[in-house]
């Protein structure tokens, strides 16, 4: 369970059984308990990871491995283990640099993100003079989110470029400075 800490998270422990299992969840064959404006577990198996400012991370609370177990009078059962794993809210920039490029050679372009956000913030899209690229013969977006426009041509630097990302967790989107292509 990876989530932000500014939305929180909760995860269920779902069983089945008649009578009603209790249902309960411990790391390292502790029971977990309530932790004030952090974390709360309810009575129905539900485990809620409250959203936080960064003061109050924890690593007893926001890192940690617990599981859930379900129990009645037929027998016990056991959850595999829970990663959990709180993503702090950090204010981050993306930049795009200027570009240099041989006419018919490929240029690329790297929406840089800051190394502490790279796990969390991907590419979601590129623009050309504001308006949407969208992937054809010239233009090439990979997975990782990088831009390669293939067969340069002299009017392409009469152009501006951005990327735009989206962080995984928060969903805050970002987009990047405009940035020119020499050719």
């Amino acid at each position: 369970l990876v989530f932000s800490s500014a939305t929180g998270a909760s995860v269920t422990c779902p069983a089945n059984g008649a009578p009603l299992a209790e249902r309960r969840w411990f790391t390292k064959a502790v029971a977990l308990d309530d932790v004030p404006g952090l974390r709360r577990v309810h009575p129905n198996g539900t485990l809620m990871m409250s959203s936080f400012a960064a003061a109050a991370y924890t690593a007893r609370a926001h890192r940690s491995t617990c599981y859930c177990t379900a129990q009645n009078p037929a027998g016990r059962v056991r959850s595999r283990d829970l990663a959990i794993t709180a993503v702090l809210r950090e204010p981050y920039t993306v930049r795009l640099e200027d570009q240099k490029a041989m006419r018919g050679s490929t240029a690329v372009f790297r929406c840089v993100v800051p190394s502490y956000m790279t796990s969390y913030v991907t590419v979601t899209a590129w623009e050309r003079d504001t308006v949407p690229i969208a992937p054809d013969g010239r233009f090439l977006i990979t997975r990782a989110g990088v831009l390669h426009i293939s067969d340069v041509q002299k009017e392409d630097e009469a152009h501006t470029y951005r990327c735009a990302t989206r962080h995984r967790y928060t969903g805050e989107s970002h987009t990047s400075n405009s940035a020119r292509l020499a050719v």
